[in-house]
């Protein structure tokens, strides 16, 4: 059997392939479950394009019907007719006249996702499924066991976990094909790989009974690793320490809301029984460096970037913008207009239908696609997030569900990068073959922040702190109490505005100019008195000062005149009208 260069023959690999051929070839159907990356899609792959009916390679195979593969992917949007149209679609090929015998496979990718559809759409599969009765061969993905109803319909293979002679083996292999076209193979030492194996096993045991964590790493962060450091190492000169850019690529793999690169460095210097190396790099990447290699090399995993809330989100949503382009970078964020919801968080298909389509002519192109509260469509993406195109004439292509019916092959530009925004509060909503996918990082605004800028904001952050009185009590009154989404982070994002609105740069020096730093406090204030609460005045008042009184009569002389009249008079003078959002 013809395996593509670079493919490891480990255990769930091996036992994949068996079972599906004997499976597939007797018209049994067969429901693969395992963990991302435990070789489900690939197995599948291996098998399609080597039974080729006459025209295969193998004298055995060329005894054996021809595959034709009829995939799906499943989503939480799918419905029960889709299914029955992609079951009446096999049906052709069955009725179609050919030189050797046509035996359609029903490729059914991430049918646990299409179980949770709210449309109940797997039910269609009882009369399919039923072995006296099956007329195609069927294999189902998924990462997680079904309800009894369709298991009992189909052969279960639960795919087992790797142990560390099956992540020894992949790693070499992977070494091997990233190697065989370069003359430095003798520069990487095997005990690198080896420890690095050892060391994701041990995290693996570690998390496993965790159940928070449990799915935050899998597989897919292992072979990224082992791609990201063959990578690096290929490329390191004689006087580059290899040590500091393998520290680096595991903080690049197992970041994010749950550090793993930390425990991951320890225990990999354990097994390379130099402790010295972990006091030596202790210290990770700082978040900047992070997103600046993996914004500039563009050659790992697409990235999803986690912030506590939108403020963060903004601005290294404007780091990005300022910094990385060209090439583009352009915007999707999910809708909150009612006219694009059915109800609560789902939209209408239309919208759906819409945005993909956006989607899919953006990954047309070398733009960087930043998305942002749009989980209701993420299933839809899994083939584009996986990035294990399907590759035809030097192109690269991925499978996009459009609606229920239509499953298009996209083109996807070899320079295409997406960015996916997410908060901390959301992640244990995500499915884990969601999270897998992805270079995971904690925004850190401070690492992004000119110093001069958080120097600005500290000042004012400890100006809104005096203005608040201290004998009345500990959790009233607070800043939020007091201003409208206020947080750190919004203060530090005001005091940018500021200095973007009065002209004044970074390399000025607001620090020492006093006039400068004037300006871009007195336009704060101006803006948090814009936004305070009702509770302003009353909580000035407490405070027997003339800093309080003069607050608390700006406060009434802007509330005053406030009103929508006012605001459309004060519109029509002006020559051009700001974008303003009115509630």
């Amino acid at each position: 059997m013809e395996l593509p260069s670079g493919t490891a023959t480990n255990r769930a690999l091996t036992d994949n392939i068996f079972v599906l051929i004997a499976c597939i070839i007797n018209r049994i159907p067969v429901i693969l479950c395992g963990k991302p990356g435990c070789s489900k899609t690939s197995s599948v792959q291996i098998v399609i394009s080597n039974l080729k009916g006459k025209k295969s390679k193998n004298v055995y195979f060329q005894t054996l019907p021809e595959l034709v593969p009829v995939s799906y992917q499943g989503s939480q949007n799918c419905t029960s007719d889709s299914i029955v149209k992609v079951f009446e679609r096999a049906d052709k090929y069955l009725k179609a006249k050919n030189e050797t015998e046509l035996l359609p496979v029903i490729v059914f990718d991430e049918i646990g996702l299409a179980e949770l559809s709210a449309h109940n759409p797997l039910k269609v599969l009882h009369s399919e499924l039923e072995v006296e009765t099956c007329r195609h061969g069927f294999v189902g993905l998924s990462n997680w066991r079904l309800d009894a109803s369709k298991m009992n319909r189909a052969l279960y293979l639960a795919c087992p976990d790797p142990d560390v002679n099956d992540l020894q083996l992949t790693a070499k292999t992977i070494l091997k094909s990233m190697t065989s076209t370069h003359d430095q193979v003798a520069r990487i030492d095997n005990k690198i790989i080896d420890s690095l194996a050892a060391a994701y096993f041990d995290l693996y045991e570690h998390i496993r009974v965790q159940t928070q964590y449990n799915n935050y790493f899998g597989l897919r962060n292992f072979y990224s690793l082992i791609k990201g450091v063959v990578r690096e190492l290929m490329q390191c000169k004689e006087n580059d320490n290899m040590y500091e850019k393998t520290r680096r690529q595991i903080t690049v793999n197992f970041d994010g809301s749950f550090d793993g690169s930390h425990y991951m460095w320890k225990h990999f210097c354990q097994h390379l029984n130099a402790m010295y190396l972990y006091e030596q790099y202790k210290a990770s990447p700082t978040f900047n460096q992070i997103l600046d290699q993996c914004m500039s090399s563009r050659t790992g995993r697409y990235l999803m970037l986690i912030g506590e809330n939108e403020n963060v989100i903004d601005y290294a949503e404007h780091y990005i913008l300022k910094k990385f382009q060209p090439p583009p970078v352009r915007t999707l964020i999910g809708s909150s207009f009612s006219g694009d919801l059915i109800e609560g968080a789902v939209y209408t298909e239309q919208y759906n239908y819409r945005v993909l389509m956006d989607i899919i002519l953006y990954a047309e192109t070398p733009v960087t696609l930043i998305m942002r509260r749009m989980g209701h469509l993420y299933d839809n993406l899994y083939d584009l997030f996986n990035q294990n195109f399907a590759v035809s004439g030097n192109k690269q292509f991925c499978r996009i569900p459009l609606g229920p019916l239509y499953h298009p092959r996209c083109l996807v530009h070899e320079n295409f990068y997406c960015v996916v925004f997410a908060r901390q509060q959301d992640l244990i909503k995500c499915d884990p073959p969601f999270l897998n996918r992805f270079e995971k990082h904690v925004i850190n605004m401070e690492s992004l922040v000119h110093r001069r800028h958080w120097t600005l904001a500290s000042n004012l952050i400890s100006w809104i702190t005096k203005l608040l009185p201290t004998d009345i009590n500990k959790l009233f009154p607070l800043p939020q109490h007091l201003f409208v989404d206020y947080s750190d982070d919004f203060i530090c994002n005001l005091v940018i505005d500021a200095c973007t609105h009065s002209e004044i740069t970074i390399e000025d020096s607001l620090e020492y100019n006093d006039d400068d730093t004037n300006v871009v406090m007195s336009f704060c204030k101006k803006i948090l008195l814009q936004t305070s609460s009702f509770d302003l005045p009353l909580i000035m008042s407490l405070k027997q000062s003339d800093e309080s009184q003069a607050l608390i009569d700006e406060y009434y002389e802007f509330h005053e005149n406030v009103s929508f009249a006012n605001l459309i008079e004060q519109a029509l003078e002006l020559e051009v009208i700001d974008n303003q959002v009115i509630y």
